[in-house]
């Protein structure tokens, strides 16, 4: 009998120490519940977090110089002024700098950082924009040095010693920097750069430049970025200009989608609009839409009218094909990415002119909507292919 009361005794305290257990990590899984699902939140567009999922992997981190095009060289236009600290920050000059790198510790100079990656393949012209009026005559200081071959010479100089730009000290950079300060003087006090400078702002005005610095990347109809922005925001835009393609064209929307016009124009197979939507299996916003989709395109596939995918990122099956795909081919997912750098789902693509991002109609339950717009779209599309 006393083994079996200490036997009882035992399985009590076993008992006891199991809730103890439970009482330690029962907060912990609260919390990991808890913390799990604000993150879904976050991604959920339909519950709150106003975000729509991400896919993994499919982020646009594209960081390649590869020229697929044979471009070999490429011009990034500067708009900037000499008295502006943000033009000089972006070429590694002025106090700005020490504030940025504060806010953002991975800032670098753009212009400083495109010299010393890219070299000779990118050239950079810069370009007078007036901003700050005591900027005039070291613009026309710096057409001067040009003459003398020391365009940039005189340029480092000025940025270097910003808050010293009036006439005697332009007059005294040109004999620091061994230019012939005879012609150099003569040349500022005459005006005659004046007319260089002002042609440079006129041709701002009509590319739409307010502000500076204003860059536009592989030509004056090329990627635009506006300010001291971080070198990594020009990587992806310099890929694109080596690989010989230029800004879209914003055009306008149809329905609850947005356009956009490239110079490759419709994408077509078979002469055909190619209409695309890439999902993922495990979000819920992809599976409230995507037979909606699948119903509709499946209508103008069987007329002969379009060519249609719908990817699953994640499993890489085509959903409108009976065979059971296992990747989506690169191709299909460059414009994924193209249209959607985030790698966030749904996004259509339709015509590789019109897109969306997103649900529309979700918090509705609206479907019907959904296929509206999706008509609408792709009746647009098949019109403009067989008119052009």
């Amino acid at each position: 009998m006393p083994k079996e009361k200490n036997s009882g005794e035992s399985k009590e305290r076993r008992a006891e120490n199991r809730g103890d257990k439970y009482r330690v990590f029962l907060p912990i899984i609260l919390i990991s519940f808890l913390f799990l699902f604000s993150v879904y939140l976050l991604l959920c567009p339909g519950c709150g977090g106003g975000r729509e999922p991400v896919v993994p992997g499919l982020q646009n981190t594209t960081n390649t110089t590869e020229n697929q095009t044979g471009i070999r060289n490429i011009t990034i236009y500067e708009f900037s002024d000499f008295k502006c600290p943000y033009c000089a920050a972006a070429d590694g000059y002025g106090s700005l700098i020490n504030r940025f790198k504060s806010e953002m510790p991975s800032w670098e100079p753009p212009l400083k950082k495109i010299r010393e990656e890219y070299g000779d393949s990118i050239r950079i012209e810069y370009k007078h924009f007036i901003v700050h009026p005591s900027a005039q005559k070291a613009a026309e200081a710096a057409e001067c040095a040009r003459d003398q071959g020391s365009f940039w010479e005189m340029y480092d100089i000025m940025f270097k010693n910003q808050q010293h730009l009036k006439v005697a000290d332009l007059e005294s950079y040109a004999l620091q920097i061994g230019l012939n300060t005879t012609l150099f003087n003569s040349c500022l006090e005459s005006g005659e750069k004046k007319a260089v400078v002002d042609a440079d702002i006129e041709l701002g005005k009509k590319l739409g430049v307010t502000g500076t610095p204003t860059f536009f990347i592989g030509g004056l109809e090329g990627w635009k970025i506006v300010g001291a922005q971080p070198y990594s925001k020009f990587e992806g835009k310099i890929d694109l200009a080596f690989q010989g393609v230029r800004p879209p064209k914003p055009v306008a929307p149809i329905a609850s989608f947005s356009g956009l016009e490239y110079d490759k124009g419709i994408c077509t197979e078979d002469g055909k609009p190619i209409i695309r939507l890439f999902t993922a299996s495990w979000c819920p916003h992809c599976n409230w839409v995507g037979g909606a989709f699948d119903s509709v395109v499946r209508e103008y596939m069987e007329q002969g009218k379009i060519v249609a995918y719908h990817w699953e990122a994640d499993t890489g099956d085509n959903t409108l094909t009976p065979e059971r795909e296992n990747s989506v081919p690169a191709s299909e997912r460059a414009i994924f990415k193209e249209f959607n750098p985030r790698g966030s789902v749904p996004t259509f693509v339709f015509g590789c002119k019109y897109y969306r991002i997103g649900t529309m109609y979700e918090r509705q339950n609206d479907l019907e909507s959904e296929k509206r717009d999706f008509r609408a779209v792709i009746d647009a599309l098949v019109n403009q292919t067989s008119s052009g």
